[in-house]
């Protein structure tokens, strides 16, 4: 496999700045793609009043970094009660967690819902069969995956889904034909699909499971999937990969 000449981050420039640099530092070319922005949702401040205490939640879930923003921007962190505890998927949303001085008390380095969902019960739930079991609390994108919820339920637990923001493609050019893209979410491979005519053509790397699993449905080659979303992974494959094809 020939190693192209350059690696587009699916990214706006600020956020793919670390792993652009990280591409520099293996010698490959790199340029930030902006495909996805997020925005609040109008109906969160409505939905969060109606779940009432908060209190009443001994653990919250977070799938990303854009959940824990939002959260944070609808209740201060100042405010939130020291009985929580946190289970995150991967290492910049229990960053995003740990920023406003919170303990994550389970951490995934990658994965998506369904294997947060089944760590938890492996590890946190408590004894099987307890008479109470805590209430849980998932602040979400609109539209995220809901395998771990459901997961969650069928163990008997009471879960309050929160849907506080959205994602959506924005307009832009298409890159290149058979030059490697790095896309972080299912939202990006979506709105790359809607840029592209030929998606076969478009080599991906993608971060995590779920990313890799939506590039496959819309037709992507997928090279990788790395499972840790941190610039030294990418590093590391770009690095190896090159020896690879010398």
């Amino acid at each position: 496999m020939t190693t192209p000449e350059k690696i587009w981050i699916g990214r706006e420039a600020k956020a793919a700045s670390p792993y652009r640099q990280a591409a520099m530092e293996a010698g490959w070319q790199a340029e930030a793609l902006p495909l996805i922005q997020t925005r609040a949702l109008e109906t969160g401040p409505k939905a969060l009043a109606q779940l009432g205490n908060l209190n009443r939640f001994k653990w919250l879930f977070f799938s990303s970094a854009g959940a824990v923003r939002y959260w944070a921007e609808n209740i201060p962190p100042n405010s939130w009660p020291s009985s929580w505890r946190f289970a995150a998927i991967g290492p910049a949303t229990a960053a995003a967690l740990e920023q406003h001085g919170c303990q994550v008390q389970l951490q995934l380095a990658s994965g998506h819902s369904l294997a947060l969902a089944e760590a938890f019960l492996s590890e946190c739930s408590g004894p099987t069969g307890q008479a109470s079991k805590p209430s849980l609390l998932w602040p979400a994108a609109k539209g995220g995956r809901k395998e771990g919820l459901h997961k969650l339920q069928e163990a008997g637990f009471e879960v309050s889904w929160l849907e506080l923001y959205e994602s959506y493609p924005l307009d832009g050019p298409a890159p290149p034909e058979q030059e490697v893209l790095l896309l972080f979410s299912p939202s990006g491979v979506h709105s790359l699909g809607l840029r592209v005519q030929r998606p076969e053509r478009h080599p991906v790397i993608a971060f995590g499971p779920s990313t890799a699993e939506a590039a496959h449905s819309a037709g992507f080659p997928v090279w990788t999937t790395l499972t840790t979303r941190q610039p030294q992974s990418l590093l590391h494959w770009l690095r190896t990969h090159t020896r690879a094809s010398s």
